[in-house]
């Protein structure tokens, strides 16, 4: 197998969770583990290899077909590449398809994913004719797009995940005197710009982040300055933007695709929630955000936002920018101190369950994707293969449907 730092990982956000959705998004998932299959064994070449061609001088550990991964029987080159997860969240009406493998092969497949997501949910948007806009209004997630969000991420070693350095990237983009012109020197950065090209064709207004970016400008600052993101959703005075609910409505195909981020972090971002009991009012919930995210003087490298989720429950979204420095078991950590904090406040012994429902893991991690990759590329006979991919599609079916058997 390859090293670990010429593989990518990619996360695919769209804006669609509910049962009514499960046909096109079950379909998704079984025709881009399909095309992944395809990809491995060399049925197919990847629709990105010739920008791939073009454009790896410039990207850092760039990945190329012809240079990774085991053999088949017929003697060719296995690649790399997997669905390692797929996830819907009903009350948030939001689904995620996570990727893992090489840039090139990552790059076609999320773009597929994308394309798929888009000609299945801009036709089933329009032929319902807000006959679900009832649903989509309850507690909905932030979006400014049919597929709202796309990120991909280096695999490097869990030694290695640490805030490197962003002035080799600085340089190359004062090497350009133009945004379009401007070509990310790593290979997550590569993949993602082409991921964004592809969805630029099919009309979607797409917003650079990260390597891909000339600026390297984090996420959260574009959602912030070019979008109506923290204004969206649950997030909106109306508990409905105007975005959110032109995705329900009868309108033309751009309008209904609407926008997207899509980007490259320096490196690996873990995802968190925690959803926090009806007990906790929404001050409470914006105290424990405080309490995670760096910015207040939290956990470093995490940050951290109070999203209205159901039945009048709130839930604390985290986004772990450096895993390392801030890790799950920290955010873990700092929620028992706040429930121990509100309990001496309020002189009862209330119990943990009293304020926190859950709280768990949203995609995947380094180390998931890298052992999947490895369990892939040792597959000659397909066993494992097999058995993996029906794995995710049993429990994404669960995810959308709320029930194992089907």
């Amino acid at each position: 197998m390859k090293s670990v730092s010429s593989l990518v990982a990619c996360n695919v956000y769209v804006s669609a969770g509910r049962p009514h959705h499960s046909e096109i998004l079950l379909s998704i998932l079984e025709q881009c583990q399909e095309r992944c299959r395809n990809l491995r064994i060399g049925a197919l070449s990847p629709t990105s290899q010739l920008y791939f061609a073009n454009h790896a001088c410039n990207a850092k550990s760039s990945s190329h077909p012809s240079d990774t991964g085991g053999s088949n029987k017929s003697g060719k080159k296995r690649g790399h590449i997997a669905m390692i997860h797929a996830y819907a969240d009903g009350p948030y009406d939001r689904s995620s398809f996570h990727l893992a493998g090489d840039a090139v092969y990552v790059a076609d497949v999320a773009s597929h994913v994308a394309s798929l997501a888009i000609d299945g949910l801009t036709t089933f948007n329009t032929e319902s004719n807000n006959k679900f806009k009832k649903l989509s209004e309850n507690s909905q997630h932030p979006l400014i797009g049919l597929v709202d969000h796309i990120s991909v991420m280096p695999l490097l070693p869990k030694e290695d995940l640490k805030n490197p350095s962003l002035s080799a990237a600085a340089e190359a983009a004062k090497e350009h005197e133009k945004y379009n012109s401007y070509i990310p020197n790593d290979s997550h950065g590569l993949a993602a710009t082409y991921i964004g090209k592809e969805l630029s064709k099919r009309g979607v207004q797409v917003f650079y982040y990260g390597t891909s970016h000339p600026d390297q400008t984090p996420l959260a600052t574009i959602r912030r300055e070019k979008t109506a993101f923290f204004h969206s959703g649950g997030l909106s005075n109306d508990s409905i933007s105007s975005t959110s609910s032109s995705l329900c409505q009868n309108q033309s195909k751009e309008k209904l695709m609407g926008s997207c981020t899509v980007g490259s972090p320096s490196s690996f971002v873990e995802n968190y929630n925690i959803l926090l009991s009806g007990n906790v009012s929404k001050n409470q919930a914006m105290s424990l955000t405080k309490k995670i995210r760096e910015r207040d003087g939290g956990i470093p490298g995490v940050e951290a936002l109070t999203l209205p989720y159901n039945m009048g429950r709130y839930e604390v979204a985290c986004n772990l920018l450096r895993p390392v420095e801030g890790s799950t078991d920290d955010i873990s950590n700092a929620l028992n101190n706040w429930v121990n904090d509100h309990e001496e406040k309020e002189r009862k012994k209330k119990g943990y369950s009293f304020y926190v429902e859950d709280s768990y893991r949203v995609g995947t991690t380094v180390e998931q994707c890298i052992d999947t990759l490895k369990k892939y590329s040792d597959d000659t006979k397909d066993v494992f293969t097999k058995d993996y991919d029906f794995l995710i599609f049993k429990r994404f079916r669960k995810f959308l449907l709320g029930r194992l058997n089907i």
